[in-house]
């Protein structure tokens, strides 16, 4: 989906996940405040991907930052934006353990070293 001049209209896709999430790829072209509403009970973040953004009119996130959110809001309100191409997710917590190691997120330590030997004896499949 993409956002510019600050109208937002929701769009659904084809994903199934096993919680509810939101995953917006923004464009932001506009000094026009938007707000974007998210779940009081979700996570979320905003990773900008190119120009900067003021967030709920105090910090400035830039390119290759990532902003983590409170759950005290039911929206996020971007106040400025200086043709910036953000990605917002937010999603249920998912209330597991997460174990991450190389290119791997699993929820134990042995399952991160099953997935390594899975990967190393080709059975993730193979990259043509």
């Amino acid at each position: 989906m993409r956002v510019i001049a600050g109208k937002f209209n929701g769009v659904t896709g084809p994903a199934h996940t096993f919680t509810p999430i939101h995953v917006w790829d923004v464009y932001l072209a506009s000094e026009q405040p938007i707000d974007f509403p998210v779940s009081k009970s979700y996570s979320t973040i905003l990773a900008v991907l190119k120009g900067s953004v003021r967030i709920s009119d105090a910090e400035t996130i830039g390119p290759a930052e990532v902003g983590i959110f409170n759950q005290e809001d039911d929206h996020i309100r971007i106040h400025s934006a200086q043709n910036a191409t953000v990605l917002l997710l937010c999603g249920e917590p998912i209330d597991e353990p997460i174990i991450g190691s190389g290119p791997f997120v699993m929820n134990s330590a042995d399952e991160i070293r099953q997935a390594i030997v899975d990967y190393q004896s080709g059975r993730m499949g193979r990259l043509s």
